[in-house]
């Protein structure tokens, strides 16, 4: 079922864009895209944007997860954990 969850993959994908510059999922179709962000994990963020704050990445990553139960249960959770963050 859609939830907030699905909402909080979607400023993932946004986030992961800002901070390396890149969408964590490319190919030469759409349909390829698609079956990416179904099937393959994301690349850490972190690997293609040394220095990060660690808690930044962890908290980007974690909304990329496949599982929605792996990802934040709210976007005030994930707001925590971005406050959370020093720098």
């Amino acid at each position: 079922p859609l939830d907030g969850r699905s909402d909080l993959y979607s400023l993932g994908i946004v986030g992961w864009f800002a901070l390396a510059g890149a969408l964590p999922f490319t190919a030469p179709t759409v349909q390829a895209i698609l079956a990416m962000q179904v099937t393959t994990p994301a690349e850490p963020v972190a690997s293609r944007r040394a220095g990060l704050p660690t808690a930044l990445a962890a908290a980007i990553d974690r909304c990329l997860q496949k599982d929605p139960a792996a990802r934040f249960a709210d976007a005030d959770a994930f707001v925590a954990a971005l406050e959370a963050v020093e720098g």
